[in-house]
């Protein structure tokens, strides 16, 4: 036989309310903790997105002065490297003959 429960007094009942809403605090205020850290590392974000943005356009000739001189050493680097030895083994005849070759083969495309 099973025992039945005896039904809550009033008093009981708002004990296990006040129980339950204590339990909800707590998760609140935990959630809000929570909230309000992940609030500030958003606003971080976002400064560091603004003065990012400011900075570039503050410094924007700088910049641009750096990525046409870091541009243009690499390109001289790549050209003169790979090219100038090989230029430097043929003669001129063999140039020239080279570059008829080329322009032949452009013409007979046409």
């Amino acid at each position: 036989m099973t025992k039945q429960q005896e039904p809550l007094t009033p008093e009981q009942k708002l004990d296990l309310i006040v129980a339950y809403l204590h339990q909800m605090n707590r998760r609140d205020r935990a959630r809000t903790m929570a909230s309000f850290f992940s609030g500030l590392l958003h606003l971080c974000w976002f400064f560091f997105i603004i003065y990012i943005t400011w900075y570039s356009f503050a410094n924007m000739d700088v910049l641009l002065e750096k990525i046409t001189s870091e541009a243009a050493e690499q390109a001289v680097s790549i050209t003169s490297g790979g090219t100038g030895s090989f230029l430097d083994a043929l003669s001129n005849d063999q140039i020239r003959a080279l570059t008829d070759r080329v322009g032949e083969m452009i013409n007979k495309q046409r």
